[in-house]
């Protein structure tokens, strides 16, 4: 945990939004990026701690 006099200010989120059943593909990098960092299952106990 960081001392008050290093915590930021600003904290930007950028989310991954879930998985979708349509049937036009992300683009190939999204797919590919999605492969590589696997399942947001923490993403509620991080924005929770973010607040």
């Amino acid at each position: 945990e960081l001392p008050d006099s290093q915590l930021p200010d600003v904290i930007y989120m950028d989310p991954m939004y879930p998985q979708r059943n349509k049937s036009a593909l992300v683009k190939k990098e999204m797919r590919l990026f999605r492969q590589l960092v696997g399942e947001d299952s923490d993403s509620a106990l991080l924005l929770s701690a973010a607040r």
